[in-house]
């Protein structure tokens, strides 16, 4: 009876090893160090097509040149982006996609400004629209591939996390998926004497 119990309590205190190693057991998230570099150089873009912006904003108020597009938006719409921007959204998807509401919004609002200059002759013809109007068509072609970029990283980091061992530690370390941009099924096109190329790449 008494080499039954000790059997007995050796099995126990085996069972409450192994119990005790596999809640200690520490199973790190793979590195995201690609993620954020990624993320960091949208988050640039984005400051830079702000910059234009104002620029362009400036450029039509010292022109004093008549247009119908009201330009305190723009401006109000430059200042939330920019917000957006600061904010960190790696690991929070509810700001994820407030900046990327913010972002888009400060697009459509750009895309309908230039449309509304461009029917004016004299900003049209003036050569400092024209490097701004290149320049934010650019921007947007380094935006959409900034983006991309960042989307190759964030779903390589999530195919990563979800091969992990599935473990108590990971519930209790709320590892999550990077949040993914939506890439827009278009080509931007490169500026020309019209406003047709630039006008439907001023798009998140």
């Amino acid at each position: 009876m008494e080499t039954k119990m000790k059997k007995h309590r050796v099995m126990v205190a085996f069972f409450v090893s192994l119990l005790v190693s596999a809640c200690g057991e520490n199973i790190a998230p793979p590195s995201d160090a690609d993620v954020k570099v990624g993320l960091a150089d949208v988050l640039d873009q984005y400051t830079h097509r702000v910059d234009s912006s104002r620029e362009l904003i400036h450029m039509v108020r010292v022109t004093g040149a008549r247009q119908k597009f009201d330009l305190a938006s723009v401006e109000a719409a430059c200042s939330e982006a920019s917000q957006a921007a600061a904010r960190d959204i790696s690991n929070d998807k509810v700001a994820f996609e407030k900046e990327e509401v913010a972002q888009r919004h400060l697009a459509d609002l750009l895309s309908g400004l230039l449309v509304s200059l461009d029917e004016n002759r004299r900003i049209r013809i003036d050569p400092e629209y024209g490097l701004l109007k290149s320049k934010l068509s650019n921007g947007e072609k380094q935006i959409s591939r900034a983006r991309e970029r960042y989307n190759s990283a964030a779903r390589s980091y999530n195919e990563k996390l979800h091969s992990l061992t599935r473990s108590r530690d990971t519930g209790v370390m709320h590892y999550v998926d990077k949040p993914l941009f939506a890439m827009a099924e278009r080509t931007v096109h490169a500026p020309r004497q019209d406003f047709g190329a630039l006008r439907g790449s001023l798009r998140v």
